[in-house]
Parts: structure tokens; sequence; C-alpha cells
């Protein structure tokens, strides 16, 4: 988990506590600290890490942005299987127990990702599911276009984020980045489907995700993943197209 300044302090104990009762509890908990955090948001962490000795917090005097936070983040865990949590959602008390449970079935699984519920105020309002391929050759076939993972869903191996260059820093759209890399080099990944996390939406990360800051970084990747051969002349003009329509 990254946090940063700008965090709401009721929606990040939320999202923390939803990992802690997760029905397999992790024994390595590590929250990056993305540049310096208000009081109240120091004083949760810090409250955190003194009641759960397996809470560790990074700190970092500077914001590098989350690519760069969830690198640093991903070198101190000391389990191969690292589950990514952002700091304003809610998982579903099984998502950890199932996503291992996959692992555990087939062993050259890379990445496992989840369906996810988009919610607003409480979990309850459930406003629409986002449903993601499930199958390796669908999930292949649909990073051409689209990232193939809600991010904040995925459960991989550390290694191989390791040695796949981990999240690029210097661009937004780290996440589609990085995992379209990973799939098109052949690394097995699969999508459960079941929501089983809730994703917070709201005004301000709805206009964040249309920006074009955030538009020109997808067009970025895709023509990225152009060059590399990974997808058509015409899986990118259809990028572009959706964009713009």
């Amino acid at each position: 988990m990254s946090v940063y300044v700008k965090e709401n302090p009721y929606y990040l104990k939320q999202s923390i506590d939803s990992m802690l009762n997760q029905t397999i509890q992790t024994n390595d908990f590590v929250i990056v600290e993305d540049g310096i955090l208000t009081k109240k948001l120091q004083m949760i962490l810090d409250k955190y890490a003194d009641d759960y000795p397996f809470i560790h917090l990074i700190k970092r005097n500077e914001n590098s942005g989350l690519g760069a936070a969830l690198n640093v983040g991903i070198k101190y865990c000391k389990n191969e299987l690292v589950a990514r949590m952002d700091s304003d959602d809610i998982s579903h008390k099984l998502r950890c127990e199932k996503q291992l449970r996959e692992f555990n079935i087939d062993n050259n699984l890379g990445i496992v990702g989840t369906d996810i519920a988009r919610f607003s105020g409480e979990i309850d309002n459930i406003l629409s599911i986002k449903r993601m391929p499930q199958t390796c050759m669908d999930i292949y076939q649909f990073g051409k276009q689209r990232n193939p993972f809600n991010h904040p869903s995925v459960m991989f191996k550390k290694s191989i984020i390791i040695e796949n260059g981990g999240y690029p820093e210097s661009i937004r759209g780290e996440d589609f980045a990085l995992f379209t890399k990973m799939i098109s080099r052949g690394i097995k990944g699969k999508n459960i489907g079941e929501p089983l996390l809730y994703y917070r939406t709201d005004y301000n990360q709805f206009i964040r995700r249309t920006s074009w800051d955030d538009t020109k970084a997808v067009i970025k990747v895709a023509h990225r993943n152009r060059k590399e051969r990974y997808c058509s002349l015409w899986d990118f003009i259809k990028v572009v197209v959706k964009i713009r329509a």
C-alpha cells in the first residue's frame, strides 16, 4: 500500500482494516509513506504499526508518485506473493484466500486479479461491477487495447515483477504498462470472476482518471506495445478512437 498526504483518514482506516480482517491474514504488511503526511494520517499509521508487529512503515521524504512508491514497497516485502491494496478501497474478506487458492492450484501463475465493485459512500451503494477477462488467452487479447487487470485487486509474484523491471516511474498508467509487458512476455495471468474488491468512486477520481495526462499515458503505453509488436496498428487505432469517443 502507498499513502500520500491527500488521503482521507477514514478511508485509509477502512482499507487497512479490510486487509487485517482477511480470512487468511498476512505476516507482512508494507505501507509506503509517499512523502510527508498530515499529523492525522501519521497518527493512524503509527497506531497500526504499534498494534501489529507485521505492519512495516517505509518513510519517504518526498512524494515520488505511485509507481516509484510501489517499487520501493515491493523490495521490502518478504514474501514471494504480494497483494496490492489502495488506501481508499475495501477488500472482501475472502479476497486473499481465493487468490492464494489460485496460486496453489497453478504454480505457473504470475498474477491473479479479480472483478471489482464500484461504490460511492458506503459499500452497500454499488454503482457497477467491472468484469475482467478470466483466462490467460482472453487476458492476452484484452491487454492489446485495455488494462487486463484491476490494479488494486491484484496479487502477484514479487520475483516476476522485479524481473520485468517493476512499475515504470516516469509515466502515469504504470500498472497498464507493467501488466501488458508481463503478459506480452508470456507471464501467465488469471482473473477471478467475482468482485472481491470494493472500488471507491467519487467525482474527484472521475476527473483525475479522465484527465488529458491520463489519456496521454494510455496512448503512450499502447504505442509502446505497438512498437514491441504485442498489439497491431489496428489495436492501437482502436485505443485512440475509444479514448477520443
